[in-house]
């Protein structure tokens, strides 16, 4: 099988017809488009969700953190606490193990959450580490109770812009590929977009003016997101590449990788908001400093198009491996 996530029809056909009695106290199950479970515990509810790293090396821990968060976040939901699992090679260092924890310790500082557990255990079974996060949360009964479905013309939000986490890998795991083809100032950029990687602030003005749906973007970049949340509903989407933000950093990277496809890259510090027409959600983020992008909207033809630059209209396909596989694969190959 191809290395990144199962698809959309592998999930459903091997995946989702197994996960085993449903629960009444389970709210929001496991589903496609879903970033996390939500529990109902009388006053509260719970909001979990759980993401490997595997894709990077260098600030694992650090990202690892902020994946798993995001996706709480998106729910609705608020932070509170990480568990940790690690399962190292055999190479793995103290050292290597320190630089983990001090990165997943520098993100929950950020975010003001505690690891409250894990395991570490070095083992002969992997041959590459294997970083595990899981993120619980709370969330108030009122936004569950107020979620409005999706409607025809609703529109689709995107902050900061795409292939964000997959620019801040690239150019932190492998700043040496770019040297001499792409300017210093844009590689360090590049590196800085680390710090871009929290959607806390945006996913928390987002829910308190309106948001209908929220989504981390992550593998499969913002194609593979917005296709999720369609999956989950019965309309269509119409979203306009001309309207997607790019960081010059991460534009910088298609004079290396020609053929890289920056909307299927991973883009975890993305988010993807769906508000009703004439939302106030770009005005609150735009006065919170956060740019902002209105990419597209639903419609009530069920088809999933891409209006591109060049003036073509294509199909959305149903997300395959993320772009950063195939590049990590050919660096490899060097």
């Amino acid at each position: 099988m191809k290395t990144g996530k199962l698809t959309i029809e592998q999930l459903k056909k091997i995946v989702f017809p197994y996960i085993g009695v449903r629960r009444p106290e389970v709210l929001v199950h496991a589903a496609i488009g879903e970033d996390s479970a939500v529990i109902d515990f009388n006053d509260q509810l719970c909001v979990i969700s759980t993401d490997p790293i595997t894709g990077a090396s260098k600030d694992n821990g650090y990202l690892g953190v902020h994946v798993a968060c995001n996706d709480v976040i998106a729910s609705g939901g608020k932070p509170l606490g990480i568990l940790i699992t690690l399962l190292l090679k055999e190479e793995t260092t103290e050292e290597d193990i320190r630089r983990i924890i001090e990165g997943a310790n520098k993100a929950c500082e950020e975010l003001g959450i505690e690891i409250m557990g894990g395991h570490t255990e070095i083992t002969s079974s992997v041959k590459e580490s294997i970083l595990s996060f899981t993120a619980l949360g709370t969330k108030e009964k009122k936004y569950l109770e107020n979620q409005v479905a999706i409607e025809d013309g609703d529109e689709i939000i995107l902050t900061k812009g795409g292939a964000i986490e997959g620019t801040s890998i690239l150019y932190n795991d492998f700043a040496d590929v770019f040297e001499n083809v792409v300017d210093k100032q844009l590689i360090k950029d590049g590196q800085d977009m680390l710090n871009w990687l929290s959607i806390f602030k945006e996913g928390n003005i987002a829910l308190e003016n309106g948001a209908k749906v929220m989504h981390d973007v992550t593998e499969g970049g913002v194609l593979g997101g917005v296709y999720e949340i369609a999956d989950n509903t019965n309309l269509g989407i119409e979203i306009f590449e001309k309207e997607i933000y790019f960081h010059p950093a991460t534009l910088a990277l298609l004079k290396v990788f020609p053929d890289l496809e920056l909307l299927r890259l991973i883009s975890s510090g993305s988010l993807l908001i769906v508000g009703k027409k004439n939302n106030d959600i770009k005005a609150m983020l735009k006065k919170a400093g956060i740019k902002s992008f209105s990419i597209g909207r639903f419609t009530k033809d069920k088809s999933r198009l891409l209006h591109t630059t060049n003036g073509e209209v294509i199909d959305i396909a149903d997300p395959k491996s993320d772009e950063l596989w195939s590049i990590i694969d050919k660096l490899k190959e060097r």
